[in-house]
């Protein structure tokens, strides 16, 4: 069985100043994001982004070379987080069964 595993990507290249200093960056997101199946949804988000125009961006005060477009995370980090607390307790759990 072959499964359709391609996947879009946004790509966004951005330059801001910090202080006196101009960094570069690509960093789109600091979440995870689901993948994107179609090219046409990657190009709706590069769309949003015209060459040339301002944007905001958000970085890292204390590292100001750590930058990303869209801040913050989303319901599927809380997911894997969720999903390992309980994966570790019903392992303690089966553990002390056992002693």
């Amino acid at each position: 069985m072959l499964v359709d595993s391609v996947t879009y990507e946004p790509y966004v290249k951005y330059a801001y100043v910090v202080g006196d200093r101009t960094y570069e960056h690509d960093k789109f997101a600091s979440a995870v994001r689901s993948a994107i199946r179609e090219p046409a949804s990657a190009e709706a988000i590069v769309r949003g982004y015209p060459v040339g125009h301002q944007v905001a961006v958000f970085y890292n005060p204390s590292r100001p070379d750590d930058a990303v477009l869209v801040p913050g995370g989303s319901r599927g980090n809380w997911f894997f987080l969720l999903f390992g607390c309980a994966l570790f307790v019903a392992s303690v759990v089966v553990l002390l069964r056992q002693w």
